[in-house]
């Protein structure tokens, strides 16, 4: 009898301490999560984004477009490269922009080709603060035959490259 109480309290411990394993890799876990959403929410309150519009000039201007370039996040953004794609051409690198700041960047290296309808992808590559690499691709179509003296194209899409992740820390 007494063998046998032995034996069941060794089975009660063996399983208390399974369950006590288990309810410590769950918090942890738990915690690990926890850790990662405020890292990062603590790193968004520092990104920067870069929205760009294009203004477009009338035939009869024969003007390359400019890009209005603008930080609409919270952060700062640095080491900017830019980048056109499409029936222009163009590239351009700006070192600094920061939070609200709006740029008009002429676009240098234009190639105009003639035509009714007009595609160009924008790329805009940079890093926030922490180094870490954002990117944003834009698309525009117009027709230059219809734009006046001047018009403001905003993009038909617009794709986000980069999101901040908890995978730098070691928890």
């Amino acid at each position: 009898m007494e063998l046998n109480m032995q034996i069941v309290l060794t089975m009660i411990s063996a399983l208390a301490a399974v369950t006590l394993a288990t309810i410590t890799i769950f918090t942890m876990r738990a915690s690990r999560a926890m850790a990662c959403q405020m890292y990062e929410s603590r790193m968004a309150q520092f990104r920067p984004l870069l929205y760009p519009v294009l203004r477009v000039y009338g035939p009869e201007q024969r003007r390359a477009p400019d890009i209005l370039l603008r930080n609409i996040g919270p952060g700062t953004a640095m080491n900017i490269d830019l980048l056109c794609r499409g029936t222009e051409t163009c590239s351009n690198h700006i070192a600094f922009f920061g939070p609200g700041d709006k740029e008009e960047i002429p676009v240098r290296n234009w190639y105009h080709a003639e035509g009714g309808s007009q595609d160009l992808e924008l790329e805009v590559r940079f890093r926030d603060i922490f180094n870490n690499p954002i990117g944003v691709k834009a698309t525009y179509s117009f027709e230059l035959a219809c734009v006046g003296k001047e018009q403001l194209v905003y993009p038909t899409d617009t794709q986000l490259d980069g999101y901040i992740t908890c995978d730098k820390l070691h928890l």
